[in-house]
């Protein structure tokens, strides 16, 4: 029997976003940003394709808006982060991105 790595409590999740390529060289990757013990840690989640990856993020923010009474963040890095710090060649490319406000939850 597999072993659980690890769990994020829907509660403590803060961003559910996508993750622009050239952070990983990957495609259809996405990032969930969740807070435990009052410290921020980067989930990164590469889908089967887009669709997947859409639907992947709804599901993720429908549960964050039915049990999560905080609001989620509005600013987020589309890139990667090592070790606390985001990665240089993403930072260089752009800058934080803003949730668009009708992203559908």
């Amino acid at each position: 029997a597999k072993q659980t790595r690890g769990s994020i409590s829907v509660m403590g999740i803060k961003i559910c976003e996508d993750v622009e390529e050239c952070a990983f060289n990957k495609p259809h990757v996405f990032q969930v940003g969740y807070l435990e013990k009052g410290k921020m840690f980067h989930l990164y989640i590469q889908a089967k394709d887009h669709d997947m990856r859409e639907i992947w993020k709804f599901h993720i923010r429908k549960l964050c808006t039915a049990y999560n009474d905080q609001r989620m963040q509005t600013r987020y890095h589309a890139g990667h982060f090592k070790k606390d710090k985001m990665d240089l060649l993403c930072k260089r490319r752009q800058k934080q991105h803003r949730v668009p406000t009708s992203v559908p939850v």
